[in-house]
Parts: C-alpha cells; structure tokens; sequence
C-alpha cells in the first residue's frame, strides 16, 4: 500500500493485515482539526483508488483525542470507504470515542470491529412512571 504524496499533519501509521479479508489497517493518533479531517477523508479515498481490491478499513483510533475533530474525520472516512464499495471499522476506541459516537446518533454507522471488548457504557435514564388518573 503505497500513501499518497500528502498525508494528513495528524500522525498516521499503516500496520499490517487483518484475517483473509482484503483489509487496508492503519493507524491515527493526536488531535484531528478541521484541515487533517479533510485531509483523511481525501488520503482514503486515494488510498483505496490505489488499492481497488480492499473490501475493509481497519482504523487504529486508541490514541485519538475524543472531540469533535475525530467524529469529523472518522465521518469523512467513512463516507470516501462507503463510496468505494468499502466498510469502515475502528479498533481500539477509547469509551469517550465510544460515548461522543453515541451521543452524535453514529454509534450504529460505525461499530467497532467486533471481538474488540470495548463497548459504549449507557446508563438507563430515571423517570417518573405516569400515574393513572
């Protein structure tokens, strides 16, 4: 796999394959702004015209800062995967991630790779049971 010329300012590492899928794993970390987003969003896209087999994206997000710039990116990512024939999952999110995806209503668009043990933590909400007149 080889990255385009111009690869985002956020740091960003490619890692290895995973089970027999055609899977492109790599690997982002930091703080993302609004200007790496778009920069990842536009390095997917390239990177999967240049491999046109890969059927999988695998993004390590473990050292992601949890903030709106991540949701951003991992939104521009996944879009540029889906137009590309292509699903997105994320290994390793943190519960912050995990509860910022949730919050946004995203936590059903981009489910962490299974087998990962990390889950949103939700708590039931306290009401009042309606009373009968």
């Amino acid at each position: 796999m080889a990255p385009p010329d111009e690869s985002p300012t956020a740091s960003m590492r490619a890692l290895g394959p995973v089970d027999e899928t055609q899977a492109i794993v790599f690997a982002i970390d930091g703080r993302i702004d609004r200007a790496d987003a778009a920069k990842l969003g536009e390095w997917v896209r390239e990177t999967l015209e240049a491999n046109s087999g890969a059927d999988l994206l695998v993004c390590d997000v473990g050292a992601v800062a949890p903030d709106a710039g991540a949701i951003d990116a991992l939104c521009r990512m996944r879009l540029a995967a889906r137009r590309r024939g292509c699903q997105l999952r994320l290994r390793d999110p943190s519960a912050e991630l995990l509860e910022l995806l949730d919050l946004m209503g995203l936590s059903d668009v981009m489910p962490p790779r299974e087998g990962s043990g990390r889950q949103a933590k939700r708590q039931t909400e306290q009401r009042e049971h309606p009373r009968r007149v």
